[in-house]
């Protein structure tokens, strides 16, 4: 995928969460008001269900378009974590999870 692809699908997902998040926080602003709620505290109710939706959209975005490489040695925890990467890049972050430094550092403790 082109970087432009890429960036065009994490515009969509935000979008649509964006979306979601602004008619589930309208339709329970407006339950709440339909139950005698004040408008001020049935808003107050609404926006954090839209920034919420909002959020999880994003997340799960960079979730999907994130890569991770981790150290395959027992017990190391050491991992790179990659947005969007070319097949150049990617295979270089490999290659250095694999042959960190920290590794030669724990030997000479």
């Amino acid at each position: 995928m082109t970087g432009s692809k890429k960036s065009m699908l994490h515009r969509l997902a935000v979008g649509t969460s964006a979306a979601v998040g602004v008619w589930v926080a309208v339709d329970s602003g407006m339950e709440l008001t339909g139950y005698g709620v004040p408008l001020p505290l049935a808003v107050a109710c609404a926006l954090p269900m839209f920034a919420v939706i909002t959020s999880i959209g994003g997340g799960v975005s960079d979730a999907l378009a994130t890569k991770t490489y981790r150290c395959a040695a027992a017990g190391c925890d050491f991992k790179v974590q990659l947005r969007h990467p070319e097949a150049g890049e990617s295979r270089r972050w490999q290659e250095l999870a694999a042959a960190h430094p920290i590794h030669d550092h724990a030997q000479r403790i």
